[in-house]
């Protein structure tokens, strides 16, 4: 089958995120509420014309384009579930940050995993499926299969749908990365009692996350000995009540009712951040698909 395909795969927010005791399967486990917002990367999918898959990258964020890059091990991911998926010639132009608490990877394989439902017949629901994506992809990527706003636990896997928030958000990305293995060896032995209010919250209203705490358990790891994300997180609070690490940083955000209430925010930041890369978005869905079939 001739086809081109164009998928937008969203970034993400924590809106909180409380980290438990390791598991049995090497991963720790996890509270979060998962908040999907409008920066994307865009992946254009064709047919290719080699026996394997080409990935080509282009854009202002620059990442591999060989097999540690997580939209080719999705495509490896679905082929060892037996998904029938021809070679790809697949262009990747990245925007999302990395190293910075974003999901951008995730989006993407989430991106890849939900196009080859919609042409190859992959099925999402079978059995441990997204405890498998959570465990062999990344803990966010069933998220990105849904987008929106939802509570997740276990290692990502169990999530919870939640009233579709309405926002906006500032994201304050520092040059500097801060390595997610590094982030999770700073962690102390933790027992079985890390559950918080993450576990109930259960908003009935487009705007609750003006209630939420935003506590982060690896702020207090990586916030306090990095002077340019203490000034960002100090600078950031000037502006907004609602203030966060995504992730397990670098990304530095503050939320807002909309992006006209954001947007003095933004010019007086970029004035004192010139070094540091701002964003703007809205609080969003999930990932968008376009497919069209084309002449053979």
């Amino acid at each position: 089958m001739a086809f081109r395909a164009t998928l937008k795969t969203p970034a993400k927010l924590n809106l909180g995120l409380r980290v438990g005791r390791k598991l049995e399967c090497g991963y720790h486990g996890l509270e979060t509420i998962f908040q999907a917002v409008s920066l994307y990367d865009r992946i254009e999918v064709c047919p290719g014309r080699e026996r394997d898959d080409l990935l080509e990258v282009s854009g202002p964020v620059a990442v591999p384009e060989n097999s540690s890059n997580l939209v080719l091990q999705a495509l490896d991911f679905l082929r060892s579930k037996v998904v029938k998926i021809p070679p790809l010639k697949i262009k990747l132009y990245k925007q999302i940050p990395t190293g910075a608490g974003l999901g951008g990877g995730s989006a993407n394989a989430a991106g890849i995993i939900m196009l080859a439902v919609k042409l190859w017949g992959a099925d999402i629901n079978e059995e441990l499926f997204e405890w498998r994506l959570a465990r062999e992809l990344g803990a966010d990527v069933p998220f990105f299969l849904r987008g929106g706003t939802a509570k997740a636990a276990g290692i990502g896997e169990q999530l919870i749908p939640l009233t579709s928030q309405r926002g906006a958000a500032l994201i304050v990305v520092p040059q500097t990365a801060v390595s997610t293995e590094m982030a999770y060896s700073k962690l102390t032995k933790r027992g079985k009692n890390y559950r918080s209010y993450l576990t109930t919250a259960n908003p009935g209203e487009e705007m609750a996350w003006k209630s939420w705490p935003l506590t982060n358990d690896f702020w207090p790891l990586i916030g306090p000995e990095n002077e340019e994300l203490v000034f960002i997180r100090e600078e950031l609070e000037n502006f907004s009540g609602q203030v966060g690490l995504t992730g397990s940083g670098s990304g530095i955000y503050a939320l807002f009712e909309n992006e006209k209430i954001a947007r003095p925010a933004e010019q007086e930041l970029k004035n004192k951040l010139e070094t540091a890369e701002i964003f703007r978005v809205n609080f969003a869905g999930g990932v968008k698909i376009e497919t069209e079939e084309e002449p053979d």
